[in-house]
Formats: C-alpha cells, structure tokens, sequence
C-alpha cells in the first residue's frame, strides 16, 4: 500500500520544519514546548475545542508527559510566527506524490477528471475578521459580515481537494480558477487531465489558459456566451470557429496569451448541444458545453454523463463544510484563518489517499466481475484519521507505517458499494431550515 508511505512522508516534514516558514528567522529560538513542530501539530489537529483544551490536549500527548501544560494564549502569539505557506505546500507535495505514484487512480480514458468551483463560508464576526473580509450586508447596509470565498479544484473520481484558496468574496471565479491551474502545472500532469467548470467558468482567457498547459476543458457556456457563433450550428455536436477581439478578453490577466490570440483572431473549439428532458408540459431546454476534446477522445455520448461529473464537488463543499467543519476556525487574524483552512485541507487529503487504497483492495477481493466500486465512508474515514493524528506525528517510521494501515483496514469496515453504472441525477432539494433534523440515529 504506496498510500501509507506518502502519508508516512507528509508527517515527517511536519516534524522537522524548515525555518523558511518562520515569519522571522529568529522566531522558536527559545521555545521548549511550543516548537514550530508542536505549534503545527496543534493547528492540524483542530476539532473545535476551546484553545486552552485543544493546545493541552495535544502538548501532553505528544510529549508523553501528563505534567506538561501549555496554555491558549501562549499558542495564541507562538502560532503568529508560523507561515500557513507550510500547510499550503506540503499539500502540494502530497497531491505530487499520490498522482505521481499510485497508478490506480479512477481516470476516464486515462485522464483526470477535475472540477473547477468556488463557495462562500462565514467567518467570526470580529473587527479583525470584518477588516480583511467584511462585506456589507444587504439587508441592512451599515452592517458588515465577515465572508470569505474559497476556490477549489477537485478530482470527481477520487475526492481528491487538489488546489484549494481562500481569498476575499469579491473575487472573479474565472480569475481565481485560471491562477490554480497555473500552479496546478508543477504539481500534476494537467496534459491528461480534463478541467470543468459551470456557467460562472466561460471566459475566453480562461479557456486560452488551459489550452496554452496543453489541458483539456469541458465547460458549461451561459445563453450569451458565443451567442453569434452557436447561431450557426447545424448539428449537435460540431467543431466551429470562435472570433477573438479586445472585448472578449479586455479583463485578461494574462498578457501574452491576449496578445497572441489577438494576433491569430480565432480558434475552432467544439461545442455540444444536450437536450434537456422535458417535464410535464414544459418546453425543451438545451444546454450547451464548449470543449477542445475531440471527437476521437470523448464521443458525444459520453458528455451529458461527463459533465454530470462535475456534481462531485458540490458534495465535497458538503463534507468539508458539515463534516469536516472548515468554517470552525480557531483563530480571528488572517493568518490564523489561512493556517487552519490549509491545515484542514491537508488532513482531509491525507485521509483521502488512505482511501484510495482500501478501495482499491476491496473491490479486488470483493468485486470478481467488476460491475461494483466499493466505497470507504469518508465521514467515518475522516474520524479514524484525526483519532490517531497525534500518535502519528509521534511516533516513529516503522511503527507509524503499520498505524496507517491498521487504519486503512478499519475504515475497510466500513464500507458501502456502488454500482459504476451513473447513479440517479435526480436533484433532492433539502430543507435548509433543518439542517439536523431530529430523525437521524444517533448515539
């Protein structure tokens, strides 16, 4: 189980610290107990108790001393000279390493299939909070609230959070997404990857982009997207030629992609055309998507299902917002929010790449003819991680390594199979005035 061993890497850099994630060189100088490995440690393992508990908690086990006590102030100012680039970065190592050396990833037709979205979170409202990220609330204009937009890119087959920001809530989507892929091109193999995103993703310069990473894309367009164009279609599925001008990318970011596709004038990109099912009486909708693959790499059959793909992300949203509780920050500064979004991110991933695997085994134990894709409940996957987090950023390589896989086992027991055929599409709508409601088993 390759799984492990990457995990198992991402731990040991989180216990030897490179001094370029101080905010100054001369930061943890004299600190004993809260080193930046301790301080890091305490952040990754947040789970929303107080501070005073939560930082205890974690120096008393780490050290293997009862006697030991920190308290929440000190953490406080000591997590202050710690850069959440640290949490940032080694999420990339992780997403490089799992997409680099486990080859059993689910891919359609040997491709990633990665969606691009973003979503609103709510923050403590406190000054500090209103300063950085304070918006001014519609239903009374003298008020603020402090929201934050966070951006990801996730991998549909495999629940992956491969990129993942947080930025300010007036912030272009497209802008946004356009900037993750161009780190994305170091970290994976965006040549065979598909990229999707809605009706909020169809820019031109965004498109431009991910053809100039030799990527592919398969975006919904909005009804006054390339409107002239899709005027002259005459089939369903048809290659056609897309003008560019200076008013389609006036708010291109990107310089030399604009002046190089000024130069040329246009591009022939395919569009496809889905009808939509009619219900009851009503009339028959159409959606269209735009896309650079071509015909030989992805049929028209396939893209109402492919671009049903996409949905994934909506659910991961979900469970990093309900399950693994992002908005519950620990800290009201920037810097502070920043640390524990990245921190959560992390931990959510690394759990995720134990998944990975012991899908993989059971579906090879279990499933002879193949018809069935075994799944590990990332709820209960998520809690058997986090229960053993601190022993594993204490414990040594050998006995670690057989911890993660006593932990990949136990969330094998978990488990819940799905049929690979596409499952309902049908949209339930919840009622969001009862968010928990009262009929669910609980303990």
């Amino acid at each position: 189980m390759f799984s492990k061993v990457i995990v198992s890497n991402t731990l040991s850099n989180l216990r030897n610290i490179d001094k370029k994630y101080y905010v100054n060189e001369n930061n943890f100088i004299y600190s004993k107990k809260l080193t930046p490995e301790n301080t890091a440690g305490i952040i990754l393992n947040n789970n929303g108790l107080n501070i005073n508990s939560q930082a205890r908690h974690f120096i008393k086990r780490i050290e293997k001393n009862w006697f030991f006590k920190v308290s929440g102030s000190a953490f406080c100012q000591r997590r202050q000279n710690l850069l959440p680039e640290l949490f940032k970065e080694e999420n990339d190592k992780l997403i490089h390493n799992v997409y680099k050396q486990l080859k059993h990833l689910h891919k359609y037709n040997g491709k990633s299939l990665l969606a691009a979205d973003t979503s609103i979170i709510t923050l403590t409202n406190h000054t500090i909070t209103n300063e950085k990220y304070g918006i001014k609330s519609k239903l009374d204009a003298k008020n603020t609230i402090p929201r934050a937009r966070i951006s990801c890119i996730t991998d549909t087959l495999t629940n992956m959070v491969i990129s993942a920001n947080i930025n300010i809530k007036a912030t272009s989507e497209p802008k946004l997404a356009s900037r993750q892929i161009n780190e994305l091109k170091n970290i994976i193999d965006l040549k065979n990857s598909i990229i999707m995103g809605d009706r909020g993703y169809d820019s031109l310069e965004m498109m431009l982009n991910i053809i100039e990473q030799n990527s592919y894309f398969i975006i919904r367009l909005k009804d006054s997207t390339f409107k002239k164009e899709r005027e002259n279609l005459t089939k369903q599925d048809e290659n056609i030629w897309i003008n560019i001008n200076n008013t389609r990318l006036k708010n291109a970011e990107n310089k030399e992609i604009k002046e190089k596709y000024l130069k040329e004038g246009r591009i022939k990109l395919r569009i496809i055309e889905i009808k939509l099912e009619k219900e009851n009486d009503e009339e028959e909708n159409k959606e269209y998507l735009i896309t650079n693959l071509t015909k030989e790499m992805a049929p028209y059959d396939d893209f109402k299902e492919l671009y049903h793909q996409r949905w994934s992300i909506e659910t991961e949203f979900d469970r990093l917002k309900n399950i693994h509780e992002i908005e519950n920050f620990s800290g009201r500064k920037e810097i502070c929010i920043k640390q524990d979004f990245y921190a959560k991110i992390l931990t959510y991933n690394m759990t995720m790449t134990l998944k990975q695997d012991g899908e993989r085994f059971m579906t090879i134990l279990i499933s002879k003819n193949k018809k069935r894709r075994y799944q590990i409940n990332i709820s209960t996957a998520l809690s058997l991680f986090k229960d053993i987090l601190i022993v594993l950023l204490r414990e040594k390589e050998e006995f670690k390594l057989k911890l993660l896989e006593f932990c990949i086992y136990e969330m094998i027991e978990d488990l819940s199979s799905s049929l690979i055929d596409p499952p309902n599409t049908e949209r339930i709508v919840k009622d969001i005035t009862n968010k928990f409601p009262g009929n669910i088993k609980r303990a």
